[in-house]
């Protein structure tokens, strides 16, 4: 009765090079017992949908509990409602850590509509390779 959201991951079985596991799904679950709400500020005697939404999305990225972790820092991610109600400092280093910073991430060459590759059908099928990571 006091969880207000959890998130369910799963991984491949295959281990990738850096020794990780890549992440295929996440499913989040909101405790549809709990009296929801949408506000910004301090917290209400209602449940803010979209600070939940927002700490469990992090998790869904790969995110943990920086208090559980021994860290005092102002976070959405630490696991204590709090009047926290958009992302910190600590959870936009977390992502970064994860994932890179903005900028630092090199594009494909076909990731514009205006640097598009011709495809090239073959008895109406074409085959091609690519990624949506990032």
């Amino acid at each position: 009765s006091n969880t207000v959201a959890i998130t369910l991951s799963y991984r491949s079985s295959a281990v990738q090079a850096d020794g990780t596991y890549r992440r295929t799904q996440s499913d989040i679950i909101f405790n549809n017992a709990r009296s929801w709400d949408s506000y910004r500020g301090f917290t209400q005697s209602s449940t803010d949908l979209r600070r939940v939404a927002i700490h469990e999305l992090g998790h869904s990225l790969g995110l943990d509990h920086p208090d559980e972790a021994g860290q005092t820092v102002t976070a959405i991610m630490n696991s204590q409602v709090s009047s926290v109600d958009s992302l910190r400092q600590d959870d936009i280093d977390g992502a970064q850590f994860l994932y890179g910073t903005p900028g630092s991430i090199v594009r494909p060459a076909n990731d514009a509509f205006a640097n598009a590759i011709a495809l090239t059908f073959a008895n109406n099928v074409v085959s091609v390779t690519g990624s949506n990571v990032n």
